[in-house]
């Protein structure tokens, strides 16, 4: 069975389509490298501190994601091998 194909022109007013961009902000592998270094370096020194909202043993790493898409954290979650 075949599927008729979709014309956005003939969509309802409050339907509105979207699409994902994704723009690359490090054009190359070392510039991507520069800048984690200066993040990781404010993490070093104290002036970001990142917000972890749970440690998982590896082996609970479906627990984890199950708590990440149910929506039950916030903040980074860890898995500690």
């Amino acid at each position: 069975m075949s599927v008729p194909p979709l014309a956005p022109t003939g969509l309802p007013d409050s339907i509105f389509l979207t699409y994902p961009v994704v723009h690359h902000p490090a054009p190359t592998r070392e510039a991507l490298t520069a800048r984690a270094g200066k993040v990781f370096d404010l993490v070093r020194n104290g002036q970001l501190t990142p917000r972890i909202g749970g440690r998982y043993a590896l082996s609970d790493a479906a627990r984890a994601h199950a708590d990440l898409a149910s929506r039950r954290t916030t903040g980074k979650l860890l898995l500690i091998p």
